[in-house]
């Protein structure tokens, strides 16, 4: 009973926030944009689906917590030092996941923000002082009103897990995704939902985790990624770091 009680306070909770408008931007451009996300991350988000999206010319955001770094869990192993410096070099962007990717619906400001603080410092002393970090990634998707507004004033894009499309405006405190995750995964609805933002204001956020022909529930083969990557050349819509799709549609200036 317990924990249905807190499932559904957190449903409740998650769907209080999403509801909360907190940054909503208008589209300046009357053309679409993808970007591909990965959580937490996994080597092989990078060494399977990092490769794939670089052998199409594009590039993707990787939401690094300090928890995974240099872990094994549950046979998936996770990312490296030198494998941050080699994406980080190859153009892609690194994004915020917190450093103890714990739920922060139920936390206060305070650990939000200390955790945010404690992975910019891991990611400092790989890449020096200068190094930042301006895309952010909720673990787990999950968020409360107070948390959601606490995360927008700390980085200009915030990524929930919510489904949903951003049409015609995005909601920069909780960008809705398309998920690819094995468990979601529909072929079908996301060639539908690909070739309905063709032409259209919209900015497709996939999600992933790890990559792999025997993925875990919350990752992709490399046959769901490259089938994205040609529907999306199909319906001539361009791929774009989360960043650098925010600058492109003029949600963001930076």
């Amino acid at each position: 009973m317990i924990s249905s009680d807190k499932t559904l306070i957190s449903r409740v909770r998650n769907r209080l926030a999403l509801l909360d408008r907190t940054r909503v931007v208008k589209f300046r451009l009357n053309t679409p944009v993808a970007t591909f996300t990965f959580d937490d991350f996994p080597e092989s988000a990078y060494t399977k689906g990092g490769a794939i999206l670089e052998e199409h010319g594009v590039r993707g955001t990787y939401f690094i917590s300090g928890r995974f770094l240099n872990c094994m869990i549950e046979g998936i192993e996770y990312t490296t030092p030198d494998q941050l410096k080699l994406i980080n070099a190859n153009g892609h962007e690194i994004g915020c996941h917190t450093c103890d990717h714990l739920p922060l619906g139920s936390q206060n400001s305070s650990f939000a923000h200390v955790t945010c603080q404690k992975n910019s410092a891991l990611m400092r002393q790989i890449f020096g002082a200068s190094f930042g970090m301006s895309s952010f990634a909720y673990p787990y998707g999950d968020v409360s009103l107070h948390i959601k507004h606490v995360m927008s004033r700390e980085f200009e894009r915030c990524r929930g897990v919510r489904a949903g499309i951003n049409n015609g405006t995005a909601d920069l405190a909780q960008i809705r995704i398309v998920s690819l995750e094995r468990y979601h995964w529909n072929p079908q609805a996301v060639d539908e939902i690909i070739s309905n933002a063709r032409g259209e204001k919209v900015w497709l956020v996939f999600l992933s985790h790890d990559v792999s022909d025997s993925p875990s529930p919350y990752g992709s083969t490399p046959d769901q990624i490259r089938r994205t990557l040609h529907a999306l050349k199909q319906a001539d819509i361009p791929v774009k770091t989360l960043k650098d799709a925010a600058v492109y549609s003029g949600l963001s200036e930076r």
